[in-house]
């Protein structure tokens, strides 16, 4: 065979590249991380689906049933975030109101930081009903979810992770134990006739099934500490709590919402992003549906407005959302990670790098990822959402590359076999490699 001389390879490669190196280049790079995720074997023992997508070209590196739907777990939390960058201002609206000569009408609109240890807030509600002089009356009338969400566990009643909704939260609408030395504080304080305080060696809380009888156990041994469980709301537990916490006397009514009404703004949106997607806090995403819902419907519904929501800004999605609550503690959640990954996108474009490398957890650093996917030089390489359930994890968000590329990704785990964590270490190696080598 004759040879090509060398001189006539490189003129052609020079009169090319302006027009084919970039896709050649992806293409090799396709290549490899197919390979190395091949070799990884990630994808035996479980059902996975991964997808890695450049924003910047518009490329995917590497797709691997990423059009296959799984239980996305707190995953969902991404739908939620996106609703509240599209929907919500800077500070939320934590209720609305209407005065009478007498009377302060108030309507709740789910703004979680109210009371809540976990949020640093002003709780400007809370200022806003103490200073008044006036008659205060709550409805309820525009509340049209319901307690729990839909495909909850039933049995999850007693942990903090599952805390009811309404429209008024108050402390994370949980019971706060609060044990200094011998003193035991129960907050709200008008519940301590429901609690039973008993001690032993093993520290904890328990409740009934129907949320009368309230328990914690406290180990002698231990000063200081602080613990919490659900509130089971009955009838007037939402009337008492907020009349301890402000001082006044408050009724309701099942009044309407009416069109002209004046906005009490409480705690900082980005604030309660940073809770909701680096410590995965359930109550904070369920409350702040509820409150996108307040300001795109005028009522709160979970329902109604993820319908809504989805129809007016997430119709053009890769797949279809099956999209049932704000946290992801839904078993009915189901989604694709190209529809993830389209999601991930545009929070991308509207905020970009800056923005989600504080809301995101950061690998090796922070939030639900902070054993994991630590960077060289512990440089965070990954801002991502986690997302578990029993039998299930997934990851989803942002590989910063070692060229400074910033990537989105989206892995999805479903019907786990074995250890969750063997399969976490396997995934931050091959994560590891494409920050090498793209």
């Amino acid at each position: 065979m004759k040879s090509i001389p060398r001189l006539y390879i490189l003129f052609c490669v020079v009169g090319m590249v302006s027009c084919t190196t970039t896709q050649q280049l992806t293409s090799g790079s396709k290549r490899t991380f197919v390979n190395a995720w091949k070799k990884s074997g990630l994808s035996k023992n479980q059902q996975v689906g991964l997808s890695i997508y450049d924003p910047l070209r518009k490329e995917t590196l590497i797709s691997d049933r990423a059009d296959n739907y799984f239980t996305s777990a707190s995953n969902t939390k991404i739908l939620t975030l996106y609703a509240a960058l599209q929907l919500l201002t800077d500070t939320i609206v934590a209720a609305k109101y209407i005065e009478t000569k007498d009377s302060l009408f108030i309507w709740g609109a789910g703004d979680p930081g109210t009371g809540y240890p976990n949020i640093k807030a002003d709780n400007a509600l809370v200022n806003f009903l103490s200073q008044t002089d006036k008659v205060i009356v709550f409805s309820n009338a525009h509340f049209k979810a319901r307690r729990f969400g839909q495909g909850w566990a039933w049995d999850d009643y007693p942990y903090a992770f599952q805390c009811e909704r309404n429209a008024l939260p108050l402390y994370g609408n949980r019971i706060w134990f609060e044990k200094s030395e011998d003193t035991i504080q129960v907050i709200p304080n008008y519940l301590t006739s429901a609690v039973s305080i008993q001690s032993g060696p093993v520290t904890g809380t328990a409740k009934s099934e129907w949320g009368d009888r309230y328990i914690f156990t406290s180990n002698p041994s231990i000063k200081r500490e602080r613990l919490s469980i659900p509130i089971t709301f009955f009838e007037n537990d939402t009337r008492f709590s907020w009349e301890e916490i402000t001082g006044k006397t408050i009724s309701n009514t099942n009044r309407m919402l009416p069109e002209m009404t004046t906005s009490i703004f409480g705690s900082l949106r980005d604030s309660l992003l940073k809770v909701m997607m680096q410590e995965s806090d359930n109550f904070v995403a369920e409350q702040l549906l509820l409150n996108c819902s307040f300001i795109e419907l005028g009522y709160l519904s979970d329902i109604d407005f993820i319908k809504s929501f989805k129809q007016k800004y997430l119709f053009n999605l890769p797949n279809e959302v099956k999209w049932y609550d704000g946290s992801g503690l839904s078993r009915y959640n189901a989604l694709t990670p190209a529809s993830i990954i389209d999601i991930l996108e545009r929070i991308y474009q509207l905020k970009g790098k800056d923005y989600i490398t504080t809301i995101f957890a950061a690998g090796g650093l922070s939030g639900t990822i902070r054993e994991y996917f630590k960077g060289p030089a512990d440089r965070p390489y990954v801002y991502a959402k986690s997302g578990s359930l029993k039998n299930i994890y997934c990851l989803s968000g942002y590989l910063i590359t070692k060229s400074g590329k910033t990537l989105v990704f989206s892995w999805m785990n479903n019907n786990i076999k074995d250890n969750p964590e063997q399969i976490k270490s396997a995934f931050e190696q091959y994560l590891l490699f494409v920050c090498d080598h793209y």
